[in-house]
């Protein structure tokens, strides 16, 4: 799974990390679990998105998609290492 690989290279778990098509949640249950405290969840799908709301998983909640040419109302973070 995926936070198999979030958690080899982001070491620091207070790093910004933003989970595209967060779905229900689970990804962000997972890095939760292991710790990771600043999770933002991005999914398109309204119903998928309360579903993850009523679990209180992430700290960021954005209901819309990515696109090759717009870009999203995410705010930018300078990267931390």
């Amino acid at each position: 799974m995926i936070t198999d690989f979030v958690r080899l290279f982001i070491l620091n778990k207070s790093n910004r990390i933003l989970d595209i098509g967060a779905k229900t949640g689970l990804c962000g249950e997972n890095l939760k679990s292991y710790g990771y405290s600043n999770v933002d969840g991005l999914e398109p799908a309204e119903k998928m998105l309360e579903i993850a709301k009523s679990k209180s998983i992430y700290t960021n909640y954005f209901l819309e998609g990515i696109s090759e040419t717009e870009k999203t109302s995410i705010p930018e973070s300078k990267p931390s290492l």
